[in-house]
């Protein structure tokens, strides 16, 4: 098991991704039987990876306990993580597939809609109070 911890650079992007599931396999040096995933956490500044190879068959939620990130991360609540293949939200029981990325999601910092409705709120005071607006001085010749 690879554990690695990356720093972000700002305007760096990631490595493109395997052409095909084909080209994950390939390359992936996993033996037989098993599959070569990673697993991947994302904190504000930087990121926290790690490559390991599972039995052929295992779901999100055992890769999750074979990774180690319970013990990296003990303040995250990893009763319920909320996980995803590939930016796509998942269910800890999904089977992986070899080359397959696992991102762990960070909870959210605000309830959406509870942002939602203060954004709402502040719209409707904002129409209420009357908005400036600067009188036209007229020219005696005007009149």
């Amino acid at each position: 098991m690879e554990i690695e911890a990356v720093s972000r650079r700002p305007g760096v992007s990631s490595p493109p991704a395997a052409a095909s599931p084909n080209a994950a396999r390939r390359h992936s040096g996993a033996a037989p039987g098993t599959l070569r995933v990673s697993v991947v956490y994302a904190e504000r500044g930087s990121a926290w990876q790690t490559r390991l190879d599972v039995p052929a068959g295992a779901d999100v939620g055992t890769v999750f306990r074979l990774s180690g990130f319970s013990e990296a991360f003990p303040d995250y609540p990893s009763q319920a993580p909320a996980v995803g293949i590939f930016g796509r939200r998942c269910h800890l029981e999904e089977p992986v597939a070899e080359g397959d990325r696992i991102e762990i999601y960070r909870p959210l910092d605000f309830d959406p809609m509870e942002s939602r409705r203060r954004r709402a709120e502040h719209r409707k005071v904002a129409e209420r109070q009357p908005q400036f607006r600067p009188r036209r001085v007229r020219d005696a010749g005007e009149l």
